[in-house]
């Protein structure tokens, strides 16, 4: 799948930087290929400008290491990939899945807490 041309490239290396800076930052996943039961997600950053980051306000993250083909986007498998990815470089928002259409979406922790105690 061809990387959006709106998008800035962003690697695991920059988000650890801009939570260091305590740049805040939002995140959300796309779902971008289903094979049955098993959904690929890829992850896009909502960054604000910065003097390391002057690119676009969306940014797409990629493989650090480049390939034989060349950049790529990093693609997760919801669980462990996904999960793990979102705990240590997310903004801290809690994760909800949408179990007939794994999409998925980021809510505040509170709200997560809220909608858990109603059900």
């Amino acid at each position: 799948m061809p990387i959006e041309r709106h998008h800035t490239l962003v690697t695991v290396d920059l988000i650890s930087r801009l939570r260091s800076d305590g740049v805040t930052f939002a995140v959300r996943y796309q779902v971008v290929e289903r094979t049955g039961d098993d959904p690929w997600y890829e992850c896009v950053y909502s960054i604000p400008k910065t003097d390391f980051f002057p690119g676009t306000d969306s940014g797409l993250l990629i493989r650090t290491n480049l390939g034989f083909r060349g950049i790529s986007p990093r693609r997760f498998k919801l669980f462990p990939g996904l999960v793990h990815h979102h705990k240590k470089f997310g903004d801290g928002t809690a994760l909800l899945l949408d179990p007939e259409t794994y999409e998925i979406t980021c809510v505040d922790a509170e709200a997560a807490k809220a909608l858990a105690s109603e059900q």
